[in-house]
């Protein structure tokens, strides 16, 4: 593979590691929040030389989000059990 991505967990870091040192590009990606996952966007981008679609991916999402914040400004607070 051209990238390996790989989210950091205690029983896979033998691994990364393990495929770091066959030679493969590994990105390990940690996303806990939004901005931190379209930060993984245009690192991803960077990573396979193609940074302008990473930030236009992170782009369209911010653009999504803020049309979705706009159509429930005005909704009532809910109160929600997940």
């Amino acid at each position: 593979p051209d990238l390996v991505l790989a989210v950091p967990t205690p029983g896979n870091r033998g691994s990364v590691e393990l495929l770091r040192s066959l030679g493969l590009t590994v990105t390990v990606l940690d996303p806990r929040t939004i901005a931190e996952i379209q930060q993984s966007f245009i690192t991803i981008g960077d990573a396979l030389g193609r940074p302008e679609a990473g930030r236009a991916l992170a782009l369209q999402v911010a653009n999504d989000l803020l049309g979705v914040r706009r159509k429930v400004a005005s909704a009532s607070p809910r109160k929600v059990l997940m």
